[in-house]
């Protein structure tokens, strides 16, 4: 996903989104919550995922 590759870049301040090593750091524990000891940063992709399960699962419950 672009966003999530922009985001990591962002995070580790690298220019370049296909570098390398120098992360300390996985991004799922980036995006676990500040309880659990990440930083609470929303996994865009199983955002994503939910969302749309939400939206099919409405059309199928609210049909007339």
């Amino acid at each position: 996903m672009e966003i999530t590759s922009l985001l990591q870049c962002f995070l580790w301040n690298s220019s370049d989104h296909l570098a390398s090593g120098g992360a300390k750091v996985t991004w799922d524990k980036i995006c676990l919550p500040n309880e659990e000891e990440g930083l609470g940063v929303k996994n865009l992709e199983m955002w994503n995922q939910a969302t749309m399960v939400k939206h099919q699962w409405n059309t199928h419950t609210h049909t007339h």
